[in-house]
């Protein structure tokens, strides 16, 4: 059960390997969407590809934040994030760790393909004071 493993020990996990996907100077780049730089790298975890979207915002830390961090209820995720068409909070392990389900149609292709994205997330706060949230899919 979900429960009783060492959620933060998988977390760190994931975070070691999402970060060494991102340093990869492999990257082959999208066009810019809305101001949202797109790349795309093969996974070496599984068949398919990993995405890195990355932008400036101008905003206090604390505002990117409070945006970015996956809501508890569906209908506070779907009030502000017309990016997608479903959420579902699965497990809450902990206050800044959960399991969830997004569903979004496939923006990179143009296809009307619905995805669903099953992410572990564990939300962390850093001496820096900037914040990152890790990923699994």
């Amino acid at each position: 059960m979900i429960l009783s493993m060492d959620c933060n020990k998988i977390a760190t996990s994931i975070e070691t390997e999402v970060l060494k996907i991102r340093d990869s100077k492999q990257w082959t780049k999208l066009p810019s969407q809305k101001g949202v730089e797109i790349s795309f790298t093969d996974s070496p975890s599984f068949d398919g590809h990993c995405y890195k979207f990355s932008c400036i915002i101008e905003a206090p830390c604390e505002v990117v934040y409070g945006v970015l961090k996956p809501p508890p209820t569906t209908d506070e995720r779907l009030r502000w994030d017309k990016s997608i068409n479903g959420y579902q909070p699965l497990v809450t392990i902990d206050e800044n760790t959960f399991i969830s389900v997004i569903t979004t149609p496939s923006i990179l292709i143009g296809f009307d393909i619905w995805a669903r994205v099953c992410g572990f997330v564990s939300m962390q706060t850093c001496s820096n004071k900037f914040h990152r949230g890790t990923l699994g899919v």
